[in-house]
């Protein structure tokens, strides 16, 4: 009598591959508009030099360190020897305290306006379009070079040698410093009405 043949043995079947289990939570997707953002944030840096520059944005706040006013400006470059710094923005503070009105004062005088010996109203918006060639210098600023404003002069003059010794490099530093005392950031922003009523009662200038 005939023994029955073994069957092969078969090889179990292979299990389908594990499904990621689900999170519950959708993909957080938002909309973003990078047009005309700058690289670098708040650090500008273009090569130490003369430049035009047109004042483009000023805004009136108070320093979160001194509680002092000050005018926080903005300055677009419009022409120089770089052609990659051209539509760059610059920052610039002008205090608004007595001891420190000088640096307002030059930038007026550089665009051209006449700037009377005596107190008068400031009208800030009206400063918006001024232009003025500026000398433009490097800072450390967290270990990298920053581009700050150093000092202001006619527009007709770029191009010519501009000044340079103690003189300018004393006002340089009194201007870094004052900056520093008045702090990059601000904790409160008033109206351009408000602005102006703190110069003063008597004429009204650039309205």
């Amino acid at each position: 009598m005939a023994k029955p043949t073994a069957k092969p043995l078969s090889k179990p079947a292979a299990k389908p591959a594990a499904k990621p289990a689900p999170t519950g939570k959708k993909p957080l997707i938002i909309d973003i508009d990078f047009t005309g953002v700058t690289t670098g944030g708040g650090r500008v840096h273009i090569p130490e030099a003369d430049y035009g520059v047109k004042l483009s944005k000023i805004l009136r706040k108070i320093s979160e360190n001194s509680s002092k006013p000050y005018l926080e400006a903005q300055f677009t470059v419009t022409q120089g020897e770089s052609k990659k710094a051209t539509g760059k923005t610059l920052y610039h503070n002008f205090s608004l305290q007595k001891q420190s009105l000088w640096n307002l004062r030059n930038f007026l005088e550089a665009c051209g306006k006449t700037v009377p010996s005596k107190a008068v109203k400031l009208n800030v918006s009206g400063l918006i379009g001024l232009e003025c060639a500026a000398t433009v210098i490097d800072e450390d600023y967290q270990g990298k070079p920053k581009s700050v404003i150093s000092a202001f002069f006619p527009l007709d003059d770029l191009g010519n040698t501009s000044d340079s010794g103690e003189e300018l490099d004393q006002a340089t530093s009194e201007e870094t410093e004052e900056e520093s005392v008045e702090g990059e950031e601000a904790t409160e922003e008033t109206t351009e009405e408000e602005a102006t009523d703190e110069v003063g009662d008597e004429e009204e200038l650039f309205s």
